[in-house]
């Protein structure tokens, strides 16, 4: 352990951050040493930024707790892991304000939040079921109808499934959902151009323009139309915030989800004892979202914190403006907390994994993410009970940013 702060160490002598996979299933295997030798480690990022990355359950837990750290992502020093995402930062954040509501700290982070958040809750969710379920055998039916296979499983029911639900939640137009689709595939990707990622900005910008410029004239029973109505107009929220606010929601109401519905597939196809499991039994599905959820955790790099004040963390100090990454998916595979941690166990007890985060910033999409995960995998079971994976496993092409499938060719 060092003594030193992060400014008087050379960014030359650090690991580059972030580091990459071996296997798509699992984190990078630097993190296991992280966790065995420097829980709290130092590390450069693409522009030379110096970090800590934390890696810990418990010490991960304590960051994303801790009242002396900031999720405002126009803090100078908060740490931006690829160059493409500074950029789309600094067009969403160009008048100063975070891009998303989620990046404010406090109470405006609370009050924000507090608009959408009875949307997201568990009751209305669950009685969404019916709905869900409607869309899931809509979705596999067309994909059972194709004259052609293999089928992408990612562009035939995993995108387009939660696509549909948010859309349906907040009011876009049937017709403007492939534009929808479009406009924020592959929006995050460690090698994506920066020009690229500025033109999805713009495009999708437009997209929610037309949007809420078509509730102001007209609302509808939609969350865009009731933010307009009760948030806009009476001045709580500016029109800038509102569309921010939508954004996220477009974004993470979608990809996230579309990502763990083929993962969890391409998992089962590679594992027929647990495949047969569920299949017989789907009553223990909601348990294997929940043990797929940890053993994934998809949005791996989406808790970056700033110190805002001086404290410790497994006896490091971090300094007031130190960048902090709290590697949430290695917290989820610390054998300190789970047994067994990179082995799939649908039996573990507990719902305490880091999926969705953890403190007043975790996921408010969860309990949307959950139903959409256990009637789409359950379903898919049981309709299509012969399904197989169409390629070679080393064919297929997985993202970064969020862990993911680019692609997954089926048959059946």
């Amino acid at each position: 352990m060092t003594a030193q702060t992060l400014a008087e160490m050379d960014a030359a002598t650090l690991p580059q951050f972030p580091m990459r996979r071996r296997c798509p299933f699992s984190p990078p295997p630097e993190y296991d040493a992280f966790r065995a030798e420097q829980p709290v480690a130092p590390v450069r990022l693409w522009n030379g930024q110096k970090v800590w990355l934390v890696s810990r359950y418990d010490d991960v837990r304590q960051v994303l707790a801790e009242k002396r750290v900031s999720n405002n992502s126009t803090h100078p020093n908060y740490p931006i892991t690829y160059e493409a995402r500074g950029t789309v930062k600094g067009m969403l954040a160009s008048d100063g304000e975070p891009p998303y509501f989620l990046h404010y700290d406090g109470d405006k982070h609370f009050e924000h939040r507090r608009m959408v958040a009875r949307d997201f809750a568990i009751r209305p969710i669950k009685d969404m079921e019916p709905l869900v379920q409607a869309h899931i055998d809509e979705l596999i039916d067309s994909m059972l109808d194709s004259p052609e296979k293999p089928v992408d499983l990612v562009r035939a029911f995993a995108l387009p499934l939660p696509t549909r639900i948010i859309s349906g939640m907040l009011g876009v137009p049937y017709e403007d959902m492939k534009r929808l689709q479009e406009a924020t595939d592959n929006s995050s990707s460690f090698n994506q151009d920066p020009e690229e990622a500025r033109a999805a900005v713009i495009e999708l910008g437009q997209l929610i323009d037309d949007l809420v410029t078509a509730k102001e004239k007209s609302p509808g029973q939609d969350i865009i139309s009731r933010l307009v109505v009760e948030q806009v107009r009476p001045g709580h929220l500016t029109r800038s915030q509102l569309l921010r606010m939508i954004r996220m929601l477009l974004i993470a109401g979608h990809e996230t989800t579309a990502n763990m519905i083929s993962l969890i597939t391409l998992y089962l196809l590679e594992n027929d004892d647990l495949r047969a499991r569920l299949t017989e039994d789907p009553s223990q599905m909601t348990q294997a979202v929940e043990e797929m959820l940890r053993y994934f955790t998809i949005a791996h790099l989406a808790t970056c914190r700033v110190a805002i004040e001086d404290f410790e963390v497994a006896g490091t100090t971090i300094k007031a403006g130190d960048g902090i990454i709290a590697l949430i998916s290695s917290a989820d595979r610390d054998g300190a907390h789970f047994s067994a941690p990179d082995e799939v166990n649908i039996d573990r007890p507990g719902r305490d994994h880091l999926a969705f985060g953890y403190g007043v910033h975790q996921c408010l999409g969860q309990p949307l993410a959950r139903l959409e995960l256990r009637l789409a995998v359950s379903t898919l079971l049981r309709r299509v009970p012969t399904l197989r994976l169409a390629a070679s496993r080393d064919s297929l092409q997985f993202k970064d940013y969020f862990n993911g499938l680019q692609s997954l060719p089926v048959t059946w």
